[in-house]
């Protein structure tokens, strides 16, 4: 047997259909008027696209589910429209490159996962591209100490201390 449940309180609406007393199809919430919530269900467990708004009405999440686990692409955003991070997901488990962006749209971080875990590179970087740190994971588990740079490109060792200047300077000489 299906229903449409509809709650209001206040300015805030939730409404969504129910097959046999589970969440089926579409369950939304508005405020306003304006959506701030879609997620998609089959037989009472998250299957399909869910995405949530800014206030603004600018999109702030984009995640796909099959039978209850994320998976595929997921993608989140400022509430400017700039894409913040960016996700791969199997099975309910970080897969793939992910990827983090300063506002600029210059990227932030770039790291690779597999079944859930970090695995090969992980790199951050300074707001102008450079990079500021490196490291290499196999399984989850850091192989070896993390290479760091300063902004200016000067390589900073396992004790912290940066390299000299001179010494930059003359490296390609």
């Amino acid at each position: 047997m299906s229903e449409l449940l509809e709650y209001q309180q206040d300015a805030t609406r939730l409404q969504a259909a129910l097959t046999d007393g589970l969440l089926c199809g579409e369950m939304q919430i508005e405020e306003h008027g304006r959506r701030l919530v879609a997620m998609h269900y089959q037989q009472g467990i998250l299957h399909g696209v869910t995405e949530s708004w800014h206030p603004n009405g600018q999109l702030a999440m984009h995640q796909e589910y099959h039978h209850g686990r994320l998976q595929g692409g997921a993608r989140y955003f400022s509430e400017e429209g700039v894409l913040i991070r960016e996700e791969h997901w199997r099975e309910g488990q970080l897969h793939g490159e992910c990827r983090c962006f300063y506002p600029s749209g210059q990227m932030q971080m770039r790291e690779q996962w597999q079944d859930g875990l970090r695995h090969q590179q992980s790199e951050q970087f300074y707001p102008d591209g450079a990079c500021a740190m490196r490291q290499q994971y196999v399984h989850g588990r850091l192989v070896h100490a993390p290479e760091r740079w300063l902004p200016d490109g000067r390589a900073i060792n396992a004790r912290g201390q940066p390299q000299s200047r001179f010494s930059k300077w003359t490296e390609h000489l």
